[in-house]
């Protein structure tokens, strides 16, 4: 017996805010490919968390930003 259907996780995933973004952007929550390779790094280093706040916070850093 079935009661109908429920929305599956990939429904809601399509239907939420940020929806539009990702269909853009791919690399979305992220600005492109070279954000997101810099935090898949970050989080696959064996860096602390307290290291990683020191890395993002050098000057170098901060001016390889891209514009909004």
């Amino acid at each position: 017996m079935t009661y109908g259907r429920a929305s599956t996780f990939m429904d809601r995933f399509s239907e939420d805010q940020y929806a539009p973004f990702r269909t853009t952007n791919m690399f979305y929550p992220f600005t492109n490919e070279v954000e997101w390779e810099l935090a898949s790094f970050l989080l696959s280093s064996d860096l602390s968390m307290r290291k990683i706040d020191e890395f993002l916070k050098l000057k170098l850093v901060g001016q390889l930003q891209s514009p909004v």
